[in-house]
């Protein structure tokens, strides 16, 4: 919370005459992550390391920047990167799993997934959204395992 001093002319309901008032406003701060750069948090080294070969890194990039400060969630099919990466469907449904159980991807239905706000913030997009998202549809499935 920001309070700033503030001062305006207002005419004294007595005299008629202006005078000038001082009072305190309250700004609420918003706690929100500043767009303008993307953010990568340590934990997506830690994926990007897992990853066993350069064409994995390659799918991982291509997953990492189809999320957009609009596009919080993307579809994408395993075939669609097979052919684009020249690698086997097989592969690319490795790769999809262990980044799904890395928990760098959420997947929220057939072929579309949410990138880990806590690992990644797209360039300009609101964090605390985006993580206030993730929290709901990851804290849901949880309760549905237990």
């Amino acid at each position: 919370m920001i309070v700033s001093e503030r001062s305006r002319d207002v005419i004294d309901p007595l005299t008629g005459e202006v005078i000038r008032e001082h009072y305190n406003e309250i700004i609420k701060n918003k706690s929100r992550v500043k767009g303008g750069w993307g953010m990568i948090y340590g934990s997506y080294d830690n994926v990007l390391m897992s990853m066993k070969s350069p064409k994995e890194i390659e799918v991982l990039i291509r997953i990492k920047t189809m999320f957009t400060r609009s596009k919080s969630e993307v579809s994408f099919t395993q075939s669609e990167l097979a052919d684009r990466f020249d690698i086997s469907r097989m592969s690319v449904s490795k790769i999809i799993k262990r980044l799904v159980q890395s928990g760098f991807i959420y997947k929220v239905s057939t072929s579309s997934y949410i990138m880990n706000p806590y690992m990644v913030v797209p360039y300009q997009a609101d964090g605390a959204e985006l993580q206030e998202q993730w929290d709901c549809l990851t804290k849901g499935n949880e309760n549905e395992k237990n």
